[in-house]
């Protein structure tokens, strides 16, 4: 089992060990560095409780961070309104349809309208869920600690929401937040006691 990190600060490989235990052992420096650059970049990402929704739902789109491109079949795929599959969900939030797409390209300066698979590379895996986050005003609501309007702006719907909020429990333990606290920091020998396995 993962240790709780001793210290809230920066993320680190042991804090993505923590939340995501099945990611790739390699890419967690770099799923860190990408979580840290977005944190900077984006409103809505300025404190504790905001960055800990934010995580969980990466952790929970991308199966650990595993999958940074959505997962259908081709008669799924093609069903998007613009019947353009090449803009599926790409990046920790998975960035759907060719008007976000644009935006990402337009924000990031990246080419992901000519190169959607950009979206699966990092930073811009992360830093394309950033400005999702950002636009949509879903640092609000993670601010209220409202994960259920999280999730139905990211999902469409309530998809997974207890597997969400065990991410979130972890997310949290990270920034030092216990459920039902408002986002006090506690010690962290209490958080390693509600430590929990997802």
């Amino acid at each position: 089992m993962p240790q709780l990190p001793a210290q809230p600060g920066a993320l680190n490989q042991a804090d993505i060990l923590y939340l995501a235990p099945a990611s790739p052992t390699l890419l967690r420096e770099a799923i860190a560095q990408a979580a840290e650059a977005t944190f900077a970049r984006f409103d809505g990402l300025a404190n504790r409780l905001q960055r800990a929704h934010f995580l969980a739902q990466a952790a929970h789109e991308t199966g650990e961070f595993r999958w940074l491109k959505e997962m259908g079949s081709d008669k799924y795929l093609a069903d998007y309104a613009d019947g353009d599959r090449n803009y599926c969900g790409r990046g920790w939030l998975m960035t759907t349809w060719r008007p976000n797409y644009g935006r990402a390209e337009r924000v990031l300066a990246c080419n992901c309208l000519n190169s959607p698979e950009v979206l699966q590379a990092y930073p811009w895996a992360a830093l394309s869920a950033g400005v999702y986050w950002s636009d949509n005003k879903l640092g609000d609501l993670a601010a209220n600690d409202d994960i259920k309007a999280v999730t139905r702006w990211i999902n469409g719907g309530l998809t997974h929401l207890s597997a969400r909020k065990r991410y979130l429990v972890k997310a949290k333990a990270i920034y030092g937040i216990l459920e039902g606290q408002g986002g006090q920091r506690q010690s962290d020998r209490r958080l390693r006691q509600i430590r929990t396995p997802l």
